[in-house]
């Protein structure tokens, strides 16, 4: 079954190379790649925080230009929860794979979240820190089976958004995303959003991002889409979107909030984040650059 998918993934390769023959083109993100030579190992889809994607945007040329483009790509995403730094981190580390760490800067501290040491070890060791507001309260008025929440009004809204921003800055961090407390947000929070940052996560998971993104709009950087992994997700169900998106091109973002068991809802099993960390990671590492371009790259066994 290993060996089956691994083919399958080899199908949609996240590097076209339109040169026939190996080169260093233009863009940096390809040269990166190809100046390791015809005997580089291929890994599948490149692992890259959410920052480093969208900078491509801003910068013509950092991820493809006329010899390469980037497909498809993955980026993981967690909360500010303390196993993240004591179970994930660890983990991602082992494989010298980046994230994205949602920081609610009012929780930072406190009792099962991160301290500010822990959070700026992420930050040495690759991983992008982005925004959840400062109170993490409900930016717009919601309604459950438990009544109606007001929302924030437009000043309280700004605050939430740049108050946060200042706080990690002044602490050395450099930030570009927001993410919405509970996911809600309207119109107004997007204007807002847009005053502040480069890019917002939506509240809509389970379906992937086209490459390139849109202007505006769902799947566009102010509405990015995810992929919820809870802690009954299995891992094979996770393989199976990055083969999906490995064989159709586009951006998957996997959410994976805390580790350990303390909340089935949000909480994913370590061990678990490992099978799929360790198949992006090792298991994909079945042919070189040079083997691929020449169709001649094989499984191995």
């Amino acid at each position: 079954m290993r060996v089956v998918k691994a083919v399958f993934l080899l199908l949609g390769v996240w590097l076209l190379c339109i040169s026939s023959s190996i080169s260093v083109p233009h863009g940096r993100w390809c040269g990166h790649v190809l100046a390791q030579g015809v005997d580089s190992a291929w890994y599948g889809p490149p692992v890259l925080t959410t920052d480093q994607l969208i900078a491509g945007f801003d910068e013509p040329g950092y991820h493809w230009s006329k010899d390469c483009r980037l497909v498809a790509a993955i980026s993981l995403h967690f909360g500010d929860y303390e196993k993240v730094f004591t179970e994930a981190f660890p983990i991602l580390q082992s494989y010298r794979t980046p994230a994205t760490a949602w920081i609610v800067t009012g929780r930072i501290g406190q009792p099962g979240y991160m301290t500010l040491d822990q959070i700026k070890e992420l930050a040495k060791h690759t991983w992008e820190i982005g925004s959840h507001s400062v109170t993490h309260r409900p930016l717009i008025e919601t309604k459950s089976t438990y009544g109606t929440a007001p929302g924030l009004n437009p000043s309280e809204i700004r605050a939430e958004l740049e108050n946060s921003k200042i706080i990690l800055e002044r602490q050395g961090f450099s930030v570009s995303g927001f993410l919405s407390p509970f996911g809600l947000y309207d119109d107004l929070v997007l204007s807002e959003i847009q005053r502040a940052y480069k890019y917002h996560r939506s509240h809509v998971f389970s379906v992937i991002n086209s490459l390139p993104l849109a202007d505006h709009g769902p799947h566009s950087r102010w509405e990015l889409a995810y992929f919820q992994v809870k802690q009954d997700t299995p891992p094979l169900d996770v393989i199976i979107e990055i083969d999906r998106v490995n064989r159709r091109g586009g951006w998957l973002i996997l959410d994976f909030h805390d580790m350990g068991d303390d909340d089935p809802s949000i909480s994913y099993p370590p061990e678990a984040l490992e099978k799929i960390i360790r198949f992006m990671r090792a298991e994909l590492k079945l042919c070189t650059l040079g083997e691929l371009q020449q169709g001649r790259c094989q499984p191995r066994r």
